[in-house]
């Protein structure tokens, strides 16, 4: 059946596939889709919910032929990554125990509670007044749009814009179109002002005095976290002290990246420029 509308809709790019098409994938899970979901797992151009439908089609399998897609996927850098992690500890531990998941986790290098090598990745907090200008007054200057896509490079190992970036932070397109541009400059210059919803932050400390901050993707043994840099994270409980809420935004201010008032208003006319 799965063949026969792959062929019917000339859907041979599993790339191109509509989101219909995707969700009877769900449904049918056919091995001979097992390359096909990891390739839209892989694939950066596509939206971070249809990569994380193959990544959880791939995780419904009930065969050992779609443990190396998963692994593979595992290797991503970001969410995707964290979310297959996820999937196969928790896989390991019930569906697929019989396929020695743990061992090739191992294998992989993905993880290995007692080799795994923690690094400490801290956001700073903001020292001191700003010396920017009210959010208000930075309103009033005139963007340029040129120079705010140069600038805007310094976000991109957080946010993604124009297909390019981490899936870290929220997507900047489309983002001043829905929220405005006060809700914009105020989150550049003040971050912890308001923090979106899903961004909430997580101050891990661990036992050998590290800290990571960071957005938690499982609250279970063990925990995975994603930081900065879309850098993903997977701590055994054994290694950890306390969990808590970080209570401040995840994301530095324009002042910590270095950012002038113009610099803000620049990204936003750039932004703004896309649509």
């Amino acid at each position: 059946l799965w063949h026969n509308l792959k062929q019917s809709d000339s859907i041979e790019n599993p790339i191109n596939w509509s989101e219909a098409f995707a969700r009877i994938t769900w449904r049918l899970r056919p091995l001979a889709a097992i390359d096909d979901l990891l390739r839209r797992a892989v694939e950066t151009t596509l939206s971070v919910k249809a990569r994380l439908l193959a990544i959880e089609t791939l995780a419904f399998y009930d065969s050992p032929k779609a443990l190396p897609a998963l692994l593979n996927a595992a290797k991503i850098n970001g969410p995707v990554g964290g979310e297959a992690t996820r999937w196969l500890i928790h896989l390991g531990n019930t569906r697929w125990r019989k396929f020695k998941v743990f061992d090739s986790l191992e294998k992989e290098g993905i993880y290995d509670p007692d080799q795994v090598e923690l690094i400490e990745l801290v956001v700073p907090r903001v020292e001191g007044k700003s010396k920017l200008p009210p959010f208000n007054d930075i309103l009033t200057l005139k963007g340029d749009a040129k120079k705010g896509k140069i600038t805007a490079t310094r976000c991109v190992m957080c946010h993604r814009v124009e297909g390019v970036g981490i899936n870290y932070g929220p997507s900047l397109e489309g983002w001043i179109q829905n929220q405005g541009d006060e809700k914009f400059v105020q989150s550049l210059v003040n971050p912890s002002t308001e923090i979106a919803h899903g961004y909430s932050g997580s101050r891990v400390r661990l036992k050998d005095g590290k800290e990571i901050h960071g957005l938690s993707l499982s609250a279970k043994n063990p925990l995975i976290v994603q930081s900065q840099g879309g850098v993903v994270q997977v701590i055994p409980s054994g290694k950890i002290k306390s969990v808590e809420p970080l209570g401040r935004s995840l994301m530095l201010s324009a002042e910590q990246l270095g950012m002038s008032a113009q610099d803000v208003v620049d990204i936003l006319a750039y932004l703004k420029s896309l649509n």
